[in-house]
Formats: C-alpha cells, structure tokens, sequence
C-alpha cells in the first residue's frame, strides 16, 4: 500500500470555468467585484444570515487579524484569552494587532477552552481584558450559548475561530460583541483555495471591508484603521462559489466517514475526541493514547506508511520562543494531554480499503 496521507480535493475546474469566464468578461478582478456579492448572497440564504453581516477574506488568518484590528481600534484594554493549544495564527492576529495574548489551558475531553481557567484570569484582570478568542478544535463545535451566558457579564468581544466548522455550525448568536471566523483552507471540511469569512453584527460590515482593504473607508477614501490587504478576489469566489454548490455532498460524504471510523475503532487505549462520529463530523481524526507517546506513535505509523500528525502545530504556543514573554497560567491539561494526542487526516473520495486499512492499524495499536 502507497504512503497514506492528505489529499485535500476541490471542485473540478470545470465547475468554476464559468466563474471564471465571467471575471474576464468584466474585467472586475479584486476589489469586492460582483461575483463576491453574489457568493455572499448564496451563503447568507444558506445559512439564513440576513441579520449579519458576512465579510469574506483572503484567508482564515485574514479574517482573524481583522476582528483583532478592530477589537484594538475600539479598545484601550490589551489583553486577549486564548488557549495555547491552538494554532499559531490565534496569538500571532493578537500581537499584530497590537494586543497581547494571555495563553490559557484546555478542557481534556474536548481540547476546547478550559473556562474556569479562563474565569480566574478574568476576576483578577477584568479590567485589562479585551477579549476571548475561542478556538474550534478541528471542526467541534462550540456551544455558543453555554459560552455567552459565562463571558457576557465581563464585557469583552468574543471571536469564535470556528476554522473548520463549518459543517456542524449549528448556532449563530445575534450579538454586537460576538464575531466568528471561519477558514476555506483546501484542507477544511469546506476547502476552496486560500480564504476565510467573518460572521458579525451589521454594524460592523463597513468597518471590515475598510479593514481588509488596508483601513481605507470606502465612502470618503480616507484612511479610518490599521488595515491591511486581506481583499477577497474574484478568482477566491469563483473557486469558493463551485465548492460551496457541493456542500451538502460534502457534508454526507465527510459524516459518513466521521460515523465509519467512531463505530469501527475499538482499541480501547485510544480515546477520540468527544462526540466525534455521533454529533458532529471532520476529515481529521483526532487521538489520545492512554499510555504512548506521540513519538513512539509516530514510529508506529511510519513503519505502516501512515502518515499521523501533530495537530496545529509541533509544540503548543506557549512553548514557542516567540510567544515566551507573554502571561499564561498553568496549563496542567495542555502539558499533560497534548503529548499524547495525534491526528490521522482522512480525505473525502478515500478508498474504503484504506479507510479499514488505518482502522486496522488504529485497532492493533497496544
């Protein structure tokens, strides 16, 4: 058997050729053209969002940095929660926009935010805190609802770095204070090339579209943020639009696959991400041996040509030298479980054989 690994697929060319017939026919190219208005329109039907506002970006850090720049802009506080277990555009979107992160632990069943860690921190600098970025750990979904009602009494902004979400967003609050970002990354649940979207109170589609436009005001061509090119192009929405018009099939195929795996892993050193294969569905497995490392797992699958990963990236960001100077708590769970934990990626048109082949392997895993 060939090097198992991950093979993102798109639309075929031909679903977007016609897209992109119509960019050279208007010669419209960047700038908020008309295909980026109708693909807004397409998933604001979709996903019934006539209430907000839906800004599209050049990617899912773009779309990060931007609620970032305007959580800076509109505050004096400095200070921004977030787990350290993430990835490495969560801080990096905090200090480019001149914020700071405060790195906080991870509730080990969910790899979500540990939100007692994060209240104490809260109580003891409230009044330094601007905001919470909580992150979806590989397409779980959060429960918005639960979050809310715990943070809205310290008045900061939430951002909801949904990521690879999509597919199993079920909750979008009506709230000023609430903003959510999602990447289309070729290897999210829902791929296109390289961009992302932000979904936010109405109030602030205006500033967005300054925002990813180098702060420019659209109105007056005066300079209004710190901005920076995050610009959406027509040929992202061509892309995008022939992606987004296979949603559902995608949607089916990836929970198909997602409830395959939950119901055929029985190695019980393994324990899977909670819920995963019952309530919601990905294209990555995520892993935690009860007793291995990830090195020695490593090893595991390279002699079975498996490719595994560490999820995010190879250290938590904490332990980054970059991120060093920045105050964090104690993060038991994130040093206790992260070391353990491994990602198996499973692409969307994959083979049932190499679908049992990793289970196979997954289960004779001691």
């Amino acid at each position: 058997m060939n090097f198992l690994s991950q093979k993102p697929l798109l639309a075929s060319y031909r679903k977007y050729k016609k897209n992109l017939i119509i960019v050279d026919k208007n010669r419209y190219y960047s700038n908020y053209g008309p295909l980026y208005f109708k693909l807004k329109k397409k998933i604001e039907k979709k996903f019934k969002l006539k209430k907000f506002s839906i800004s599209l970006a050049s990617s899912g850090h773009s779309a990060l940095q931007a609620c970032c720049n305007l959580i800076a802009h509109n505050n004096k506080k400095k200070l921004v929660l977030v787990p350290s277990y993430s990835f490495a555009s969560d801080p990096q979107a905090i200090i480019q926009s001149g914020l700071k992160p405060y790195f906080v632990d991870i509730n080990p069943n969910t790899y979500e935010m540990d939100y007692d860690d994060s209240k104490k921190v809260l109580e003891k600098f409230k009044n330094k805190i601007a905001a919470i970025i909580i992150c979806s750990p590989f397409g779980y979904p959060i429960n918005l609802k639960k979050i809310y009602k715990i943070f809205s009494k310290y008045n900061i902004a939430i951002i909801y770095d949904a990521a690879d979400a999509i597919i199993n967003t079920t909750q979008i609050l009506e709230k000023k204070n609430i903003f959510y970002t999602f990447s289309f990354h070729p290897t999210k649940n829902l791929p296109s090339n390289e961009s992302g979207m932000i979904i936010s109170s109405k109030k602030y589609e205006n500033s967005f579209k300054s925002i990813l436009n180098f702060g420019i005001d659209y109105d007056n061509r005066v300079i209004k943020f710190l901005g920076f090119n995050g610009k959406f192009s027509e040929y992202d929405a061509a892309i995008l639009d022939a992606n987004f018009d296979t949603f559902h099939e995608r949607k089916n195929k990836i929970k198909k696959i997602s409830i395959y795996l939950n119901n055929h892993i029985k190695n019980k050193n393994l324990i899977k991400q909670d819920n995963f294969g019952k309530d919601w569905f990905g294209l990555k497995l995520i892993l935690k041996h009860k007793k291995k490392s990830y090195n020695l797992i490593k090893k595991y699958f390279d002699k079975k040509k498996i490719f595994i990963f560490k999820p995010w990236n190879e250290n938590t960001m904490h332990n980054y030298k970059i991120f060093n100077n920045y105050k964090k708590t104690k993060l038991t769970n994130t040093i206790s479980e992260t070391k353990k934990i491994f990602a198996v990626p499973i692409y969307i048109d994959m083979k049932m054989k190499e679908l049992d082949y990793i289970i196979k392997s997954l289960n004779y895993l001691k």
